[in-house]
């Protein structure tokens, strides 16, 4: 199935053309000596929820052992767990649809006229996009809010690197890595890493764009280095808090349906 979607998503898009860089709001004019790394958790949690819901348009790429592709999307979303993505070819041509909730998930593949839906997991969603993310992963890639979420015993680094805040954390077995923007006080960039300190997840978000004092970046990308697989997504429209979002979608009647 996974490489049934590539092909139908393999056509390369003209890159999309965005535009300059955006604005951004004053500094908080601190940094790990004068904020500590509950109050950074605490500011950044606090920054993320200020997106509610989002429309954007743009394009979607990636890369696998099993092939690569992209499309233009459009898409909406409503935090804290609901996604629309519609994928469209050249000429405006259907590619298909994915739908996520917390409760589930449907993937509509135009070109094989078949859809797939069932109750969203890592294994059932690997079943029809080449990635191993969890729902609120996914949803997560598509707006680019990257959560920490650890308690203040878990905190094992703190300091500034680059002019952002550069926190470590236990997170299970495994090691998280944050870097935040200290104008925007979101995650601009994650890394997961094993005991052997081997990257497992990484995720960067860039460009933002701010409105209304919610910043978004239009730029976000999802990289798994020893799977060798990246998913990257660009937005030249971003629409942010719209009072009202739509998650309306059609299926034809006549789609062949499968359940995961």
């Amino acid at each position: 199935m996974i490489r049934r979607i590539s092909v139908v998503l393999l056509t390369v898009l003209p890159p999309l053309m965005l535009s300059a860089c955006s604005p951004k709001t004053a500094g908080v004019g601190m940094d790990s000596r004068t904020m500590s790394p509950t109050v950074l958790m605490s500011l950044v949690r606090a920054a993320g929820d200020t997106l509610a819901t989002m429309t954007a348009r743009g394009s979607v790429s990636f890369d696998s052992p099993e092939g690569s592709g992209s499309a233009f999307v459009q898409m909406v979303m409503k935090r804290p767990d609901s996604l629309l993505v519609r994928f469209r070819g050249p000429f405006g041509i259907e590619g298909g649809t994915l739908f996520l909730s917390r409760e589930h998930f449907l993937f509509y593949n135009a070109f094989e006229n078949r859809v797939i839906s069932g109750v969203p997991d890592v294994k059932s969603i690997r079943s029809v996009i080449p990635f191993e993310l969890t729902p609120e992963e996914i949803l997560q890639a598509f707006c680019g809010r990257f959560l920490i979420s650890a308690p203040a015993d878990a905190v094992q680094g703190y300091g500034m690197e680059e002019d952002l805040f550069h926190l470590t954390v236990l997170c299970g077995a495994d090691t998280c890595e944050y870097w935040v923007d200290p104008e925007v006080l979101l995650v601009r960039r994650m890394q997961r890493l094993n005991r052997g300190g081997e990257v497992l997840f990484e995720a960067k978000a860039e460009d933002y764009v701010t409105d209304d004092g919610v910043s978004v970046p239009r730029r976000i990308s999802i990289l798994f280095p020893q799977a060798k697989r990246r998913l990257a997504v660009f937005y030249d429209r971003v629409t942010v808090n719209p009072p009202d979002v739509s998650f309306t979608y059609n299926v034809p009647s006549s789609a062949r349906r499968e359940t995961r």
